[in-house]
């Protein structure tokens, strides 16, 4: 599907560039889950409640790009 939109030079390197980062992510988030389970205890919360906190935070934080009303399409009319 994705040779629709690409020439063949171009998704071999967007491919390589994906497959990369999803490595290095898998890797970060490895590392990160591990210092949250060490967090096991502090301030009365497990691990895993930690590991939810962490995770809860990132995917609430009010993103501006996401918020309603602010595309860039407004602009040209």
């Amino acid at each position: 599907m994705l040779s629709y939109y690409y020439t063949k030079a171009d998704l071999s390197v967007r491919l390589a560039i994906f497959f990369t980062c999803n490595y290095w992510a898998g890797i970060i988030t490895n590392f990160t889950a591990a210092g949250f389970i060490e967090m096991s205890g502090v301030l009365g919360y497990s691990g895993w409640r930690w590991m939810f906190l962490g995770q809860v935070s990132l995917e609430t934080y009010p993103r501006p790009q996401l918020t309603p009303g602010t595309d860039r399409a407004d602009h040209w009319k």
